[in-house]
């Protein structure tokens, strides 16, 4: 692998650990050995840029199967984007399948209106 802070991030995760990246910066959701930690301390700085620019092409990939799946819906997109805000992520990821996704599009086309309008 020829970016040695990907190698670094794969080390990290492949003892189980996962990076948490916040405001506060990045930690990890569990201990783990000290010379890897060591490794992450003195390249936090490159590894949460990394981490950030993957985060940005997640999230692009996510509005990207967001969009093709609303294709064809009667919806307005900023509004499904917005209601859909926190799963984008999931859907960039590939945590969400896109049938998934164009499931849930069609539940917020046709279903959520009448069930909105009820409250």
């Amino acid at each position: 692998m020829s970016n040695p802070v990907m190698q670094i991030i794969n080390d990290i995760t492949a003892t189980g650990a996962r990076f948490v990246l916040d405001a506060d910066g990045v930690g990890l959701d569990r201990i783990i050995p000290d010379d890897l930690l060591e490794l992450a301390r003195q390249h936090k700085f490159a590894i949460k840029r990394e981490l950030e620019a993957q985060q940005a092409v997640i999230r692009a990939e996510g509005i990207r199967l967001l969009k093709v799946a609303a294709h064809g819906l009667p919806l307005d997109f900023p509004e499904l984007q917005a209601f859909f805000e926190g799963d984008i992520h999931d859907f960039g990821s590939g945590g969400v399948s896109p049938a998934g996704i164009r499931k849930a599009c069609e539940w917020f086309a046709y279903v959520y209106p009448a069930w909105r309008a009820q409250q």
